[in-house]
């Protein structure tokens, strides 16, 4: 992962949970299989509050929300649908702290960033920079700040997520 990224934003409200809006909860038995189609994850992505969302993600875009991103129940396969889907940075108001984590672990930077859901809409383009939190609106020009992340984070991000890091030090130890 770069340091800047740039993507659409994908707008969602307040306390988004894993079971109810990320990935329907109905769905449980697809996760057992999805090591074997995770594509099916992604076509399950959000569908409980956005049917569309599947066709209109694109590598690189971002998931903006308000407070409580990942409440509820915390399943780590929420984090690997939004990853499969492309999803390269959640911008939220306040994250769960699980979901904080599984997010950093699969390679997506997650950015606590007050009132963010004011002053961006979906389909606007950021560019984001993961080790400052400078986040610029391309649409409006407008500069606002996230919570930067420890140098560790951003790391670990820029290999791809925790297992990539892991192999990379792994393998310079040998």
């Amino acid at each position: 992962m770069e340091e800047i990224l740039r993507g659409r934003v994908h707008k969602f409200g307040d306390y988004i949970e894993c079971d109810s809006h990320i990935i329907p909860y109905h769905a449980a038995p697809d996760y057992i299989t999805a090591a074997e189609n995770p594509e099916k994850l992604a076509q399950l992505c959000f569908t409980p509050i956005d049917a569309d969302f599947p066709k209109k993600v694109r590598e690189g875009d971002f998931v903006v929300a308000g407070k409580g991103f990942g409440s509820g129940k915390t399943h780590e396969i929420g984090i690997i649908a939004l990853e499969i889907s492309g999803i390269k940075g959640i911008i939220a108001e306040s994250i769960h702290r699980a979901y904080f984590r599984f997010a950093i672990d699969h390679g997506i930077c997650p950015l606590i960033c007050p009132h963010v859901t004011e002053q961006v809409e979906a389909g606007d383009w950021l560019e984001v920079n993961i080790r400052s939190g400078k986040i610029t609106n391309l649409n409006t020009g407008q500069v606002f700040w996230a919570a930067p992340l420890p140098d560790l984070v951003v790391e670990i991000l820029q290999v791809g997520g925790m297992l990539n890091l892991v192999k990379k030090r792994l393998h310079s130890a040998v």
